[in-house]
């Protein structure tokens, strides 16, 4: 009776110490049933890469983290090695299953290797922000591929490895939650998957729960499951149940799909693409119109006529620049093709471009996008780097394009209203950013210039044609009209005798005429040729460059409007001609006493003729001394000053036009700092070139230093190495802001500031 007990415990003990998880029958069913989970979270990552992309990054993960789960069960290694052995994976397959342009054949490369470990941050961002399809793009793929191979190793190593198997289903559940979240809204099979992630669940936990009584039926009575039938049946029984989850789902489709567009997180996520980093177009227009106006700027192929090409639209003001805010600032970035869930009204227009003398990030000729693939130098590079807005219809890559750079854009152009059709439309509910630093001389001209008009199409034709026949055109060539469009220069705008203007101000005066109305207006720069085309190619200048204002209509869209008056249309100028001067009446000399020779003796003429002599030698000598001491002692004086001038005249040369380009451009802030320091101007330390701006500008504020200080930080901060277009610009722009900093005080000011020592003896910044 002993030996039989203990035989009896001797057999519990063996089964206790054999593993609890029996390979061959636990193990399959798990990874079958997990496997079921997995496959629906893979399938929602088909939507956002337009198919089998998606679905390959995300199967190749899954796959690679069941593998190093398993591994792990089998060699019984910790955590950390698991973890480890994770990473390895990641980096050994990443290249093959979501970056398979980067590597050489599908195996990793030292750049590919570098990219996965930048990717494994920054897809997840990348996936949400760009436009999809993101098949199109290097680098979102990698997103699916590792959600898939984290949840996958998590969950396998929980089933097999865990008493609480059950906690396998939490990383299953959430690669399914991060395939809908990171998807797209259209999920015509959302109910399916659902159904089948559900069901497929359910079925698991069943089966399993039935394996648990088996094992302790077996541990119990000590009975040898190999030897049974029950894992058979346990198979068979896993096998149907999984089954039945796909036919239940198959049957509950109709009723759980409804078609309805899901909420996503893109639709949450504001895109990371700041443009405050690039300085608006805007305030490099006068540059183009006037410095740049014979320059052919691009080559065109396409056009049907007089359309305008599009450059940037600009939709917020801040009292110092036009630029883009709100919808209008939320930049996706887009392959070579962009999918719009609003397609465009009117006819398709394929145009190609070819880039001359024009260089920036800002795209001519962007609209309602339907494509846009660069074919010249350095199309990787912009391509890559191409982000779109579909509020506001601008292109724009990071990477920008210069001579040489060429593309191919497909747009759809706006069909054309009459006169009477915008009479009888009324005004999109378009929402536009707040406004700030509007000047007041605008709010009270507004009504004024829109008179008793009944809609708004009539009020807006009467600010426009108020303008062109007021106001005069002047580009600054002829010194009546500085650049840029602050408070200050539209206010000096509208105060002096004549209006004068270009297309800068103009154009900004009436979108701020319009808004104060309460008409959704925006400006646009672009251009639009002299000439009308017939589909041949056409050379753009910078004489064609344009600006102007675009208003929005429900039925129309946005209808554009030109303010400024004809480039003929220059300003009147009255010079008067001077009086003549009447001659002073001048006394003839009194006549001296004639003697002759033969009256004087000869020693008294030869002594008076010395006399002379010495009297004529005098005269000359003591005026020419005279003058000579005063200019010595003049130079003496003046040494100094004119010392401390050319030594300023010597540290605007070498800033302005030696070292590299950016450097160029940090010189130039130096010298508009310097030179509000002659003015009596004290920085603080540690301030930022803005706050230095903001400082400046409550001393002087028709300077323009706020708008200074944002184009340098452009140039500065932004990508790439500025060009020597944009140095000269900025100069040019720092000269006038100098300019009107010393105009605003006194002349004797003005005067000491040429000889001030503050900036060249340093001072706190």
């Amino acid at each position: 009776m002993t030996a039989a007990v203990e035989a009896s415990r001797a057999g519990r003990r063996a089964s206790s110490s054999r593993p609890r998880i029996s390979l061959p029958t636990k193990a399959i069913g798990d990874l079958l049933a997990l496997a079921v989970l997995f496959a629906t979270g893979v399938i929602t990552f088909g939507s956002p890469f337009g198919g089998r992309p998606g679905y390959v990054a995300a199967a190749s993960g899954v796959l690679v983290g069941a593998a190093v789960a398993i591994i792990g069960t089998w060699r019984k290694l910790p955590v950390v090695a698991v973890a480890v052995l994770t990473v390895i994976g990641y980096f050994a397959f990443g290249t093959a299953a979501a970056l398979p342009g980067a590597g050489s054949h599908g195996l990793p490369t030292a750049d590919s290797l570098h990219r996965l470990a930048l990717l494994s941050v920054q897809s997840w961002r990348d996936l949400l922000t760009v436009a999809t399809p993101a098949n199109a793009f290097l680098g979102p793929a990698v997103a699916p591929y590792l959600a898939g191979l984290a949840t996958a190793v998590i969950a396998v190593s929980c089933a097999l490895r865990l008493r609480r198997w059950v906690w396998a289903l939490a990383p299953a559940t959430a690669f399914l939650i991060v395939g809908i979240l990171w998807g797209t809204r259209r999920a015509p099979h959302a109910g399916l998957l659902g159904a089948v992630f559900a069901l497929a669940a359910l079925a698991w936990i069943a089966w399993r729960r039935h394996q648990a009584v088996t094992d302790l039926t077996a541990e119990v009575f000590g009975r040898n499951r190999k030897r049974s039938g029950s894992s058979v049946l346990s198979s068979a029984a896993a096998a149907a149940a999984l089954a039945l989850a796909a036919v239940g789902a198959l049957a509950a489709t109709p009723v759980l799909s409804h078609g309805h567009p899901r909420q996503v997180l893109r639709d949450r996520v504001t895109p990371p693409t700041d443009l405050s980093a690039y300085a608006s177009p805007l305030t490099g227009y006068r540059y183009l119109e006037r410095d740049e106006m014979k320059t052919p700027l691009f080559r065109v192929t396409g056009l049907r006529g007089s359309e305008r090409i599009q450059l940037a639209v600009l939709n917020s003001y801040d009292g110092n620049v036009y630029g883009v805010a709100g919808a209008a600032a939320g930049f996706y970035r887009i392959g070579d093709k962009y999918d719009s869930f609003t397609p465009g009204r009117g006819t398709e227009q394929a145009l190609k471009l070819q880039i001359m003398g024009y260089d920036g990030p800002w795209l001519p000729g962007g609209g309602d996008l339907s494509a846009l693939k660069f074919t010249g130098s350095g199309e990787a590079a912009q391509q890559n780097s191409l982000y779109y807005n579909p509020d506001s219809g601008t292109a724009v890559t990071t990477a920008t394009v210069g001579k040489g750079a060429a593309y191919d854009v497909t747009l759809t152009v706006p069909q054309q209203a009459t006169a009477g059709e915008l009479r009888n439309d009324v005004l999109a509910p378009t929402t536009m950013p707040p406004e700030t630093g509007v000047p007041d001389v605008i709010a009270k001209l507004a009504q004024s210039y829109a008179g008793n008009a009944g809609t708004p199409y009539e009020q807006l034709v009467n600010i426009a044609r108020r303008l062109r026949t007021t106001g005069y055109y002047s580009n600054g060539s002829d010194g009546l009209s500085r650049a840029g469009h602050t408070t200050e220069r539209i206010t000096a705008m509208f105060a002096g005798s004549q209006i004068i203007g270009d297309d800068e101000q103009y154009a900004v005066a009436m979108a701020l005429m319009a808004r104060q109305l309460g008409t959704p207006a925006r400006v646009v720069m672009g251009f639009y040729p002299a000439r009308p085309a017939s589909g041949a190619p056409l050379t753009v200048t910078g004489a064609e460059a344009h600006v102007w204002v675009e208003v929005d209509f429900a039925k129309y869209g946005w209808i554009p409007f030109d303010p400024t008056p004809n480039h003929s249309r220059v300003p009147k100028v009255e010079s008067p001609t001077p009086k003549p001067r009447p001659k002073p009446n001048v006394l003839p000399p009194p006549q001296a006493p004639v003697h002759h020779k033969d009256e004087l003796p000869q020693s008294q003429s030869a002594s008076s003729g010395k006399q002379k002599k010495h009297k004529a030698a005098a005269g000359l000598t003591v005026p020419w001394a005279l003058i000579g001491g005063v200019a010595a002692g003049a130079a003496v004086v003046a040494a100094p000053f004119l010392l401390i001038i050319g030594w300023k005249s010597l540290r605007r040369s070498r800033r302005r036009n030696r070292g590299r380009l950016v450097d160029r451009v940090s010189n130039g802030w130096s010298e508009f700092v310097d030179g509000a320091r002659d003015l009596g101007f004290r920085t603080q330390r540690n301030t930022t070139r803005r706050e230095t701006a903001q400082q400046i500008a409550q001393r002087h504020p028709t300077a323009g230093s706020v708008a200074v200080a944002e184009r340098v930080d452009a140039s500065v901060y932004g990508s790439g190495e500025p060009s020597t277009q944009e140095v000269e610009a900025m100069w040019q722009q720092i000269d006038e802001a100098l300019g009107g900093m010393r105009a605003s005080v006194p002349a004797w000011r003005r005067l000491l500031s040429h000889i001030s020592l503050r900036s060249l003896a340093g001072g706190r910044r």
